[in-house]
Formats: structure tokens, C-alpha cells, sequence
């Protein structure tokens, strides 16, 4: 019986090019944003804020980023899955301060296999999801 797993986190080199393609995308829209990548268990890897960004969208970026990776899945879905449910929203926020389920925290894979997340903040939660899905486009994972 095997008592260990190997995991395949992403690697520095790729989450920095994401986070270049994303600040990238977001000039390109003339949006200001923080754009935060972290791995799988949820540790940051490669962070960037535009110069102008909102002081707050640094936070927001890595919570969206770790609330992706730790639920494996995009924040978008847990949002249209909870939103009409006050009950559950205000029992994620009581819970834990790093949880933020508005869309922008997407997850990343490479081969099938999760390898961490993205989280943009900064634009409208459409414009932080096409952010996050450019990058993730034009990145080669």
C-alpha cells in the first residue's frame, strides 16, 4: 500500500507568464487590475497590481486565486450555484476571510490534472473572467 502521493504543482516561470499575459490582456481593455496565481494547495507563486489598481483588488485577486484552488473549481460556478442562498453566503463569510466566491478565481490545469489557480479582481466580474481566460489561452497549459 502506498502511504505518499506525487502532486504537479505550476511552476514560477509559468505562473509569472500568466500573470504577464493577464496584466497584457487588461492594458489592452484599459482595465486596472491585481492578478494573483497560486498553486495547488494555495500558496501564491506570482502576484502583479497595475499601477493603478485599487489597493483592496490585491486581496481580492489572491482570495478569488485560493477559494478556486481550494475548491478546485472556478469561483464563478460556486457563485451562480450560491447567490439566491443567504444562508450559505453569509456562512462562507463567517467562516473563513480568504473564501470569495464572486466570479475571477479560475482554476488551472495542465493534462487533465489541477495544478493551481488564477484570480484577477479589478474589472467587472466579466471582464476579470475574460482576463483569467486570455491568459490562460495564450499560455501553452
Amino acid at each position: 500500500m502506498a502511504i505518499t502521493k506525487t502532486v504537479q504543482y505550476i511552476n514560477s516561470k509559468t505562473a509569472l507568464h500568466l500573470v504577464l499575459l493577464a496584466v497584457e490582456k487588461a492594458t489592452e481593455m484599459g482595465v486596472d487590475i491585481s492578478v494573483c496565481v497560486v498553486d495547488g494547495a494555495g500558496f501564491v507563486i506570482a502576484q502583479w497590481c497595475t499601477d493603478n489598481a485599487r489597493f483592496q483588488t490585491k486581496e481580492w485577486a489572491y482570495n478569488k486565486a485560493f477559494t478556486a484552488a481550494a475548491m478546485q473549481s472556478d469561483t464563478s460556478d460556486w457563485y451562480n450555484k450560491i447567490r439566491d442562498n443567504p444562508q450559505v453566503c453569509q456562512g462562507i463569510a463567517n467562516r473563513d476571510s480568504k473564501f470569495m466566491v464572486l466570479p475571477g478565481g479560475i482554476i488551472l490545469s495542465h493534462n487533465g490534472a489541477f495544478i493551481g489557480a488564477m484570480g484577477i479582481s479589478g474589472g467587472s466580474p466579466d471582464q476579470d473572467i475574460t482576463i483569467a481566460q486570455h491568459a490562460i489561452a495564450h499560455s501553452g497549459i
